[in-house]
């Protein structure tokens, strides 16, 4: 579970009282303090939902490391170094791809340099 995910539901209730506070008071209260208040109160819970949202998916804790990689077991791999290999993993199936599209065998050192990546990453 994410930061966004745990967070989301309680700032949307805040959200939604802080609205609802507002329409109160625009109705029964001549204060204009307190509704410039609560609007505030409001603009700031939407806003902190909006960056939740945003940033990248290591940052929020969605990428392949945190769905993925930690689900199969202990790191073994920091998470750059997951991320590196994860890199080289794929460059080295394009090119045992590259191979296999061109209807030749893939090389027996390029397969096992494959497989060793794989494993590496957990694929």
């Amino acid at each position: 579970m994410t930061l966004y995910d745990t967070l989301e539901p309680h700032l949307e209730d805040l959200l939604n009282r802080a609205r609802a506070a507002l329409l109160w008071l625009d109705a029964h209260s001549p204060d204009s303090h307190q509704v410039d208040y609560i609007q505030g109160i409001a603009d700031a819970y939407s806003h902190v939902l909006g960056q939740l949202g945003l940033g990248t998916p290591c940052d929020r804790r969605e990428c392949t490391y945190y769905t993925h990689y930690l689900a199969y077991g202990p790191p073994a791999l920091s998470h750059d170094q997951f991320h590196a290999a994860e890199r080289q993993c794929e460059r080295m199936q394009q090119l045992a791809q590259s191979y296999l599209d061109a209807g030749r065998d893939v090389p027996p050192n390029i397969e096992r340099i494959t497989r060793t990546w794989e494993n590496k990453v957990r694929a």
